[in-house]
């Protein structure tokens, strides 16, 4: 069972199913998490894990598109411009031209969304194997997990190591807050009902800019130079020497100074156990480790920041250790892949406590019968009650809203419904969650 307060990275590595003879956590396990905010049974993933696999071909259009595509351009733009295209699949899209009811978009976001996940390791694979390889990938193996069928595409399967770094590396990068640039973008276009697909493509782009997740590719190439200048020398002295020698060349070391991290980021000290574990002599994670212990002193002399690491710096090493990313164009980052099933085209807000966030839909959490998208088997389905925690919801105000937040009111920490858009006023609800004495309530307030 869960803590009460918000899970963290290490008690969801324990308590979250693992694949057989596994020993990191099913990236199906945590969309489950923050779909419910119940940790599922082995049978409830694998289920999970048959549906993606279920809902994993990706239409011709899209590999002929991107197999059309300069082998040079930049593996986002790829990325970015295959997700669009998929819009011709999108049920959201279909259903609303149709003048479906408002009560009914979470479904169609839902359907979607799950969609959009499960196509997802296929064209980053495709826009991989392309660009590196031989442009042939593999089927998807119906029953194996998703992060293994992300490896066995990207021809890694083979690598157990590596496998089980896409399972820790999936499920730590699902659940994000929804201030950076790709998880507002992403949030910001659903606001206008664009489909989960055009959202996520609108998100990707601004994962593509230099201040965000391009950034990944900035820490490799600047390790890279480094290890070129520096050789197999890796004293304090020659790491010092050579931050000094980027900072007064006037530019940053990449992998410090975020904006809003202030301390040494959960993702990147599970990275890091990873590799110490399975990559411990490998010349690229020494260097990194390296440059971990020196340069927050080296940049508090120089008064820049005194910030821990982000996440930033370890990924890159630890797929460039396993072969996978290249100097030139890495392959693109699965970042955002789980965070499109929040999308704000059901109107919906994420939280920003990291792996508590719950995307909700008013009734149930996965598709109806009448839907095209097969469904998890009614035995492993989670749970159609509101779960015991999950961020705040934004919706349309209306009586049948304003009943379902009353009904769940003891399993939600903290509730803000919204936006009427019948009348020039704002309706909102504010239900908090049970006090010490078994009690909750809700309150309410209209402003002109």
């Amino acid at each position: 069972m869960l803590s009460e307060t918000a899970p963290q990275i290490p008690e969801c590595q324990e308590l979250l199913p693992k694949a057989p003879g596994g020993q990191e956590p099913l990236p199906e396990g945590l969309f489950w998490l923050l779909l419910t905010g119940e940790v599922p049974s082995e049978s409830q993933v694998r289920a999970l894990s048959a549906q993606w696999a279920e809902l994993s071909k990706v239409p011709d259009y899209v590999l002929e598109l991107l197999n059309n595509l300069p082998k040079d351009l930049h593996p986002m733009a790829q990325f970015s411009a295959a997700v669009t295209a998929l819009e011709g699949e999108s049920a959201f899209a279909k259903a609303y031209a149709q003048g479906m009811a408002k009560t009914k978009y979470w479904e169609h976001t839902f359907d979607d969304s799950m969609n959009l996940i499960a196509k997802l390791p296929t064209i980053a694979a495709t826009i991989y194997r392309n660009a590196y390889k031989d442009g042939k990938v593999a089927s998807i193996q119906k029953d194996k997990d998703y992060g293994f069928n992300l490896a066995n595409q990207l021809g890694f399967a083979d690598n157990k190591d590596f496998v089980e770094l896409m399972r820790l590396y999936l499920t730590i990068h699902s659940d994000h807050e929804g201030g950076n640039v790709s998880a507002h973008t992403t949030h910001l276009v659903g606001s206008a009902l664009s489909s989960p697909y055009l959202s996520l493509a609108a998100g990707l782009n601004g994962l593509a800019g230099p201040l965000h997740g391009l950034a990944n590719q900035e820490v490799l190439k600047w390790l890279q130079e480094m290890k070129q200048s520096i050789g197999n020398d890796l004293s304090d002295e020659k790491i010092k020497e050579y931050l000094w020698s980027t900072l007064k060349a006037g530019r940053v070391v990449p992998g410090y100074g975020h904006a809003v991290l202030r301390k040494t980021d959960p993702r990147y000290v599970s990275q890091r156990e990873f590799a110490q574990k399975h990559l411990a002599e490998d010349p690229m994670f020494k260097l990194v480790s390296q440059v971990y212990k020196i340069a927050p002193g080296v940049l508090t002399e120089h008064g820049k920041v005194s910030d821990a690491p982000n996440p930033l710096v370890s990924p890159r090493a630890l797929l460039t250790s396993h072969e996978l990313s290249r100097p030139r164009t890495p392959t693109p980052t699965l970042t955002p892949t789980l965070v499109s099933s929040c999308s704000t085209t059901a109107s919906r807000r994420r939280t920003t406590t990291p792996f508590s966030s719950v995307c909700r839909a008013p009734s149930a959490f996965f598709p109806s019968s009448s839907s095209t998208v097969p469904s998890v088997p009614p035995s492993s389905a989670p749970s159609r009650s509101r779960p015991r925690r999950g961020p705040s919801l934004l919706a349309r105000s209306c009586k049948w809203i304003r009943r379902e937040i009353a009904a769940a009111v003891a399993g939600v920490r903290h509730v803000a419904v919204g936006l009427d858009w019948r009348f020039s006023r704002l309706n909102l609800v504010e239900c908090t969650r049970e006090d010490a004495g078994g009690r909750a309530g809700c309150s309410s307030v209209t402003t002109s």
